[in-house]
């Protein structure tokens, strides 16, 4: 049988001809010796293929990092998730495969937990996962240098292929993993030194959103907010949380919710970084992240969409300066808020825009400007109280019917008494020293149901985990110091 001697070994005319991924070994094969050179390195500090992907070592320190894979974590505390599409793959893994990658990955060594934190690099490492899990082919003109010194178009493959379907395939990945380097750079330093260091590599690069930058930067809060971006199913209502826009969003909302209605923007949500979150708006999220979870699948992203779910969360704000809400049925609630905006959108008209008709109350929900959250939210109160009124005011009854359970909130202390209060106050609250806002709880200091006045003297501003150990913790004392809050 006649042989061939080529970049993958000898192979018969059998073999020779076999088609792979649309092309014969002979095509892949007969790219030419146009002078492309694999590299064998990259960067004088890097690691092998093999190693970035394998893994196999016990231990990583500075000095030995050879096997790095099964030490590499994302973190997500200020890492974004996997955004890279398919194209965007390709493009990675041909240029590794080349010897082209010359971005080094930077990495954060912290030797006490033996792991290696992904400063920048994250989208490279899970895009060579990817294709070791065959989750892509390669794009065009992924030419590589074989075992004898030639070459071979690897364009079209996955991993299967290469490895299983190429004639001593699985020969020519070997030599690939081990020759191929990835440059790499580890540092050590503090959370905030690594912090900044990812907003400095990402920043004036089309790599990473403002959001994603900003979100980035050492808060308990953004870390929250990140959290809250993950846990809740904000994909179903159109709202995307692959870079981060539910993030913007619910900070948008948290802005809102202390300053009250107002155009935000990005030097705005700047100052939440060192805010606490409100606990009522904590619950605020909450409660709206699992109503849109259970929406029936049949109402889509066009009828109950980012503009509803923002008008809903401004609604609830403002429900949270009258009531202390909490939805108890989410399908009950749902239906009524659903049947609310419908009716809105019907009372109040049609207009014309763009040579299509549109509802004037839908118009308004594309906008987060003052007069759009104001004519939204008075809309939706008009609505509820008209509700409210149907049933004679009877919280019980709203609850059976709409699923949502009302207790009035200190409705004879007015917004003056308020800020006449918080002035007092320093805008601080006595039981924990932490800031207090315009919508937090307030508590008569001598019980209004026992006499107590109803005045600015009698009245102080807690929030309400402080309120609730006023009122069930012996131990705390308004004539006390500040204290701090407990961790439970």
């Amino acid at each position: 049988m006649n042989e061939n001697k080529t970049a993958l070994g000898r192979l018969s005319n059998q073999q020779y001809e076999l088609n792979v991924g649309g092309l014969t070994i002979r095509e892949r094969l007969n790219v030419g010796s146009f002078g492309l050179k694999l590299r064998k390195k990259v960067s004088e500090v890097g690691v092998t293929l093999h190693n970035f992907l394998i893994g196999e070592s016990e231990k990583v320190d500075g000095a030995t990092f050879l096997n790095i894979s099964n030490h590499l974590k994302v973190p997500k505390r200020f890492q974004r998730k996997f955004v890279k599409d398919v194209s965007g793959q390709q493009s990675i893994m041909g240029a590794i495969l080349k010897g082209q990658l010359q971005n080094p990955l930077y990495l954060w060594l912290r030797e006490t937990l033996n792991i290696l934190e992904i400063i920048d690099g994250q989208q490279r490492w899970v895009t060579c996962k990817n294709f070791l899990s065959n989750k892509f082919s390669l794009g065009s003109g992924v030419i590589v240098e074989g075992m004898n010194g030639q070459y071979i178009d690897l364009s079209g493959l996955t991993h299967h292929q290469i490895y299983n379907e190429l004639p001593n395939g699985d020969l020519l990945w070997d030599m690939l993993m081990k020759q191929l380097q990835v440059p790499v750079v580890i540092v050590d330093g503090t959370e905030s030194q690594v912090r900044q260091l990812f907003i400095e590599l990402n920043s004036g690069s089309t790599g990473l959103n403002n959001i994603e930058i900003l979100l980035a930067e050492e808060s308990d809060t953004f870390d929250w907010v990140r959290d809250m971006n993950d846990k809740y199913d904000w994909e179903s209502r159109g709202i995307n949380t692959l870079r981060y826009i539910g993030s913007e969003q619910i900070l948008k909302w948290m802005y809102i919710f202390l300053n009250g209605p107002t155009k935000v923007n990005l030097p705005k949500l700047r100052t939440l970084v060192g805010e606490k979150v409100p606990s009522g708006f904590k619950t605020i999220v909450k409660q709206v992240g699992e109503m849109i979870g259970s929406i029936p699948e049949k109402c889509g992203k066009s009828e109950f969409g980012l503009g509803k779910v923002r008008g809903l969360v401004w609604f609830m704000i403002d429900l949270q300066n009258q009531y202390n809400v909490k939805i108890t049925d989410n399908d009950k609630f749902f239906e009524f808020v659903n049947t609310m905006f419908h009716k809105i959108t019907k009372s109040m008209g049609t207009m014309e825009k763009n040579t299509k008709k549109v509802y004037k109350f839908l118009d308004l929900l594309r906008y987060d400007d003052v007069e759009s959250i104001t004519a939204i939210t008075n809309e939706l109160n008009f609505y509820f109280d008209m509700k409210l009124g149907e049933l004679d005011g009877d919280f019980t009854k709203f609850n059976d019917e709409y699923g949502i359970q009302l207790r009035q909130v200190d409705r004879n202390v007015n917004k003056q008494q308020r800020f006449e209060v918080l002035l007092n106050q320093d805008c601080k609250c006595p039981i924990c020293g932490e800031t207090v806002h315009l919508q937090d709880d307030a508590h008569h200091i001598e019980e209004y149901q026992y006499g107590g006045e109803n005045s600015v003297e009698n009245i102080v501003i807690l929030h309400n985990e402080c309120h609730k150990k006023v009122h069930h913790d012996d131990e705390v004392s308004l004539n006390e110091e500040p204290i701090e809050e407990d961790d439970e």
